[in-house]
């Protein structure tokens, strides 16, 4: 547990009669008084990270079920919230079209970057896959860097049904929040180029938090397509540059399936006039050996 600017921090546990003894103890390492009660509030809780110590008795089960309430200390420094949404109706998810997972993370109107966000799919035989979600303007599927939405492509069908989607954000001592410090701090920063990048003017760190969303559920209308369904992502990033009679080229790297995975080949094709590389790639130039 890890509260920010709490004044209060309430924590009940479901199933205290099990436990013989809870202690807490606060980010400065004191050891507050120990518990054996289904309900306490710590007052005037202190930032940082919490731990909680939890002593069974012989004849408890494996796990305690507990929950947490935290309350802001002011309402006028809003806290860090975590939200997320699916680039499709929950309710009509066709999987063999791209489905885009999106998370924003914000404290107010300011968006978090370099922050860990984690997505959570269960399917309908209960099989769980995670994967990172990414804030780095590479333009597949992420549009802007810095802008606080993580965003990558779910593949991981199965099967026609329910699926569930959580995420999680985990904030580092890299984190931080952008335009956090916004004040007179001189004139702005040339524009990046083509949007890609949010200016990190004024950042301030976050300091290390937890986040937990719950989407919920998503409905698949049909069991994933046979053979290779997803192509690699768009390269959207490639230059080049020369050296002499060498040309030397440079792109982030697709995956497999979207963003995921590793893209098994590359072909490379080159041209002596202008055409539409879109429609004539496959017809048109003079292929290079594939890497």
């Amino acid at each position: 547990m890890m509260p920010k600017l709490l004044i209060t921090s309430m924590i009940c546990f479901l199933n205290h009669q099990l436990v013989k003894l809870i202690g807490i103890k606060s980010p400065e390492l004191t050891e507050l008084q120990a518990f054996h009660v289904g309900q306490f509030k710590i007052r005037d809780a202190s930032p940082g990270q919490w731990t909680l110590r939890i002593k069974p008795e012989n004849s408890m089960p494996n796990s305690v079920k507990l929950e947490v309430w935290l309350q802001t200390s002011s309402t006028s420094d809003p806290p860090i919230t975590l939200n997320a949404w699916l680039s499709s109706e929950y309710w009509n998810v066709d999987p063999s079209k791209p489905l885009l997972v999106y998370a924003e993370v914000r404290k107010g109107s300011n968006p978090l970057r370099y922050v860990s966000v984690t997505a959570t799919v269960v399917d309908p035989e209960g099989s769980t896959t995670e994967f990172s979600l990414v804030d780095n303007g590479a333009g597949t599927p992420d549009v802007t860097a810095g802008d606080g939405i993580y965003s990558r492509y779910f593949t991981g069908f199965s099967k026609k049904g329910r699926y569930t989607l959580s995420v999680s954000a985990e904030g580092s001592d890299q984190s931080v929040i952008v335009g956090g410090a916004m004040r007179n701090e001189g004139p702005s920063p040339p524009a990046q180029c083509c949007g890609s990048q949010f200016p990190e003017r004024g950042s301030v760190p976050s300091g290390r938090f937890s986040r937990y969303f719950e989407y919920g559920s998503f409905f698949s209308i049909a069991d994933k397509p046979p053979g290779d369904t997803y192509p690699p992502s768009r390269v959207t990033d490639l230059k080049a540059s020369r050296d002499g009679d060498r040309v030397t080229l440079e792109w982030t790297a697709p995956g497999n399936d979207y963003d995921h995975g590793t893209a098994r080949s590359y072909e490379f094709r080159y041209f002596d006039r202008a055409v539409d590389f879109a429609k004539l790639f496959e017809n048109s130039g003079k292929i290079h050996p594939k890497v």
